[in-house]
Parts: structure tokens; sequence; C-alpha cells
């Protein structure tokens, strides 16, 4: 792939300051024309004298402005498909830092094989424009790594299919409907994340005039079709369950159980599994009692478990207060900690990364031990096995159904959880236990309702 060039130097960032008072005066040195401007949005927008064309933009500039200078490292990705130029900046506290990152995402861009250039006169195919937004998505930062092999992955296996690979210009509707029909078996996130591919495709497709008709668009449009599947609810453990769980990691020593400290964290601050195992000792404040989450697990565009730069989401950055179980978990880790490259409190002996899969695996057996949710099943190799249905995010999930039972306010809960907005936060873990129920139903019994009934 050819790059058009790279730059590196020190530049000088301009922020308006929060505090100014409004109306401000312009006032043009050439022709002294003055201009008032009653919002930051009209300092923004004014940059050139109406009379004069004499430029404003430097007008009192360290009284309006804060300015500091950061060291950027720019790539020119070229141009895209309407011309405009595409680039990816890259900053570091020195040059040799920000090219740093700069050649990493570099060598990303060749592994991937960089962009691809469309050329509206060709026969593309759903799969062709998919792997241009997606890799552009990619060079931009609009999408991690993660998400970039997700995608790439669920195109994979929609190649199968001949109409993927043709031109999308003799894609039929019916075609699509047939395809949809034939998925439906699936679960609704994967026939979500296949809708979504595809009709990104006519969306692009219909935009750029290779299409007349988008079959996506309109009173007529393809609907996303239902899944016969359904779709499982998410589950917390009992109180019971989760007291036998919590004094089997208690009681059991360190060395037959080497992951108690992680599972018991993860029970008592509602934490992501891959934020847990991207824990570094530096994280840690037992002094203040605090803990820091900063980054979490995700994957390489190669499939590969790495840690990422970032929290999940923005909000996914935050601090915990520790409670005194979750102190006693960490101080269990900090005494069970083995000095490594990366100083994380959970990983192999080596140094190298836990992924969740063997994470799961582990819980599932001293699951099996405590008998929680244990079942049997016939494998593929025809054997009696079992197994528990307890994984890993069912830990979260507890935490956040025990602070839902004791009435914790949602908008606490969503800052524990590092949600986005209380409407995640609730959309997801408003199930409640039989506990609750319970509970709840005794409450309305307890009501006299006599007076009521008599008038009635």
């Amino acid at each position: 792939m050819k790059l058009e060039k790279i730059t590196v130097g020190t530049y000088t960032n301009r922020k308006l300051k929060s505090t100014l008072k409004f109306p401000i005066q312009k006032i043009c040195k050439k022709c002294k024309t003055i201009y008032d401007c009653n919002s930051k949005k009209d300092i923004k927008s004014l940059l050139k004298c109406s009379k004069c064309k004499n430029d404003l933009s430097y007008v009192d500039e360290n009284s309006l402005y804060y300015t500091s200078e950061v060291i950027k490292a720019v790539l020119s990705l070229g141009k895209d498909l309407n011309g405009k130029r595409q680039t990816k900046t890259f900053t570091g506290k020195t040059q040799e830092k920000a090219l740093r990152k700069l050649y990493a995402f570099k060598d990303t861009l060749e592994k991937t094989e960089g962009p691809i250039v469309l050329n509206k006169a060709t026969n593309c195919s759903i799969s062709d424009i998919i792997k241009h937004l997606k890799k552009e998505a990619l060079q931009m930062g609009r999408i991690n790594k993660n998400t970039f092999k997700t995608n790439m992955d669920a195109l994979k296996r929609m190649q199968k299919e001949k109409f993927v690979n043709k031109s999308i210009t003799k894609v039929s509707r019916a075609d699509l409907l047939s395809y949809f029909e034939s998925i439906r078996h699936y679960s609704e996130s994967t026939i979500k994340k296949q809708y979504e591919i595809i009709s990104q495709a006519f969306a692009y497709a219909f935009y750029q005039k290779i299409i007349t008709i988008n079959f996506f668009e309109g009173y007529n449009k393809i609907a996303m079709p239902s899944s016969e599947a359904g779709s499982e609810p998410i589950t917390a453990l009992t109180i019971e369950e989760e007291k036998k769980l919590i004094s089997y990691l208690a009681n059991t020593p360190d060395s037959t159980c080497k992951h108690k400290y992680l599972f018991l964290l993860q029970l008592t601050t509602g934490m992501r599994i891959g934020e847990c195992l991207t824990l570094s000792t530096d994280d840690v404040d037992m002094e203040n009692g605090k803990l820091s989450i900063k980054r979490t697990l995700t994957k390489d565009t190669e499939g590969n478990t790495i840690i990422g730069t970032t929290a999940k989401t923005y909000s996914g950055k935050r601090t915990l207060n520790l409670n005194t179980m979750s102190r006693m978990a960490l101080e269990g880790a900090l005494k069970n900690y083995h000095h490594n490259e990366e100083s994380l409190l959970f990983c192999k002996d080596d140094g190298s990364l836990y992924d969740e899969g063997s994470i799961n695996s582990a819980l599932k057996r001293i699951c099996i031990k405590c008998g929680i949710r244990v079942r049997n099943y016939i494998s593929k190799s025809g054997k009696d096995e079992t197994t528990s249905d307890v994984h890993s995010h069912m830990l979260r999930h507890t935490f956040a159904t025990r602070c839902f039972e004791l009435n914790v306010n949602i908008k606490t809960v969503q800052y524990l959880l590092g949600h986005s907005s209380a409407e995640t936060t609730m959309d997801i873990y408003t199930h409640i236990s039989t506990e609750q129920v319970k509970k709840e139903i005794q409450a309305i019994n307890t009501l006299d309702l006599t007076p009521i009934i008599k008038m009635a």
C-alpha cells in the first residue's frame, strides 16, 4: 500500500476559554470595522472581515484562547472516493513516541492491505463495499481492531452466498428476502450483525449512485428479520448460589484455586472480565481505597488477544471505591503477584495474557464442584459430559442484580458498571431474582385493602 507522506513536528493547539464573557468585540486592524461576537460560535466562524477580507483569526488571541504545544505525527492516507484528503494523527511526549504509534498503525494497514479504492464503473459487490468501509473505519479510528475482526469474520461467513459476491447492481430484493428467511434460526445478535452489514453496503452504493434503489429505505424497506431461536434472558446467581461460590473461593487454598481473587473481584465490583485481566499494580491504590479502570482486553486484526489502549467505552474509564470484600480480593491478588513486563495482577506465570475462554472453563469447573447450575449433556463424540451454565460475565450480572435489590440509585449502578447511559443499564440488568419477586409480593400482601373491597 502506498502512503503519500509522513510529517512530524510540534504544533500549537488553541482552545477557547470557558470563562469568556459575551458580547466580545473583534476589530479589524486594517479597516477598523467592529464585530460583536455573542457566542463562541461567532468567534470561531468570524475569520475574515466582510469589508476588506482581512484575516480576523489573530484578534485578541491571548485573551480568547488557551494555547498549548503538542507533538504530532501525521500520516497521509491519500483521498477517499469523494476526493477528500484523509489523515491520521498520533501524539506523544516526544517525536519518537508519536512516530512509534504511527508506524504501529501503518503496519496494521499493511496487514489489512490498506484502503480499497472502488471505481463506480466496476461491478463492485457487497463484499467489496464492506471491506472498503470497514478498513476505512479502522484506519480513521472509528472502530477498533477487535470490531474490525468481528466484521470480517461475519463477512467471511456470508461470502458462501452467491449474491454477496456478485455485482450489487444485480442483487434483487427476492435474493435478500430469501437469504434473511434462511438465517432466522440464527441468534438475534448474529442476524442483527448480518443485516447491518448488508444494509450498510446498499446505503453506500445508493449514495455513490452505483444503484438507483436502496431496498433498505422507504415504505417498503426490508426490515430486520426476527430470530426463531429467541434470546436467552440475562441471568444472575441467586443469593444462595452466590454464597456457595464465595464460600468455596474463600476457603480454598490459593494453590488449588488460582483464579479465586479474580472471581471475588468480579463479584464485588461488577467489572468486566477484560477489565480485570488488564489491571496493573499501578491501578491499585490501597492506601486511599481506590481502583482505576483504564483499559480492557481486545483482539487485533488477526484475532489475537491483546491489551487495549482504552476502556470498552468512554464511560468504561472510571475509578471505584473499594469495599471490604473487594479490598480483600485485591490484597490477595497483590500477595500472589509475580513480576511481569506489564505489571499485570492476573496473568500466566510467564506474564502472557489469559483469554476469556480459559477463565470461563476454570469458573465452570468450580461451579460443578459447588453444584451451581450443573447439567449433563452429550458431547459431539457421544460421551456423557457434565458442565455448568455459569460464565464469568454472569458475575457482573450478579453484582448489578444485588445493587438493584438493595435499591442502589440507577445512576450509581451505571457508573459502577461503566455504561455510557442509564438506559443501557436498565435494558440489560432489569431482570430481578426470584427472592426479590417473593419479597415484593409479600409487601403487596401486607396492604390492608379491606375497606376498598367493602366499598366496591
